[in-house]
């Protein structure tokens, strides 16, 4: 569907729950065949304003030609981490895990589903 903002913007109900990555896997081969160079994935219940523009702008200042690169994820800090998948990043921002849910505090930046 396009949108008056000239965007093509594309739903999708999982009939059968497949897991955070699921969406993704679900449009592998849409993705891999369009004709574009980055594409966002929000998960359903994230509601915000966020500026995609300069998330682009990010990624291409700093890891347009970075080939181990998989992607970004917008992060945010909150101040109890326990209900949430906790980022856990080197010293150059690079995501070395994730913490679902964790008992013991590891850190307070988590992933913002996008």
């Amino acid at each position: 569907m396009k949108n008056e903002l000239g965007l093509n913007i594309r739903t999708v109900v999982e009939e059968t729950l497949m897991g955070t990555g699921g969406a993704i896997k679900w449009a592998e081969k849409e993705i891999l065949e369009s004709n574009h160079d980055y594409f966002f994935c929000i998960l359903g219940d994230i509601f915000g304003d966020y500026n995609f523009h300069e998330s682009l702008e990010f990624y291409e200042k700093y890891h347009h030609n970075d080939k181990d690169l998989m992607g970004l994820v917008m992060q945010t800090e909150v101040e109890e981490p326990s209900s949430f998948g906790v980022i856990i990043s080197d010293d150059n921002g690079y995501i070395t895990r994730f913490v679902e849910k964790p008992k013991e505090y590891v850190g307070n930046t988590i992933n913002s589903g996008i």
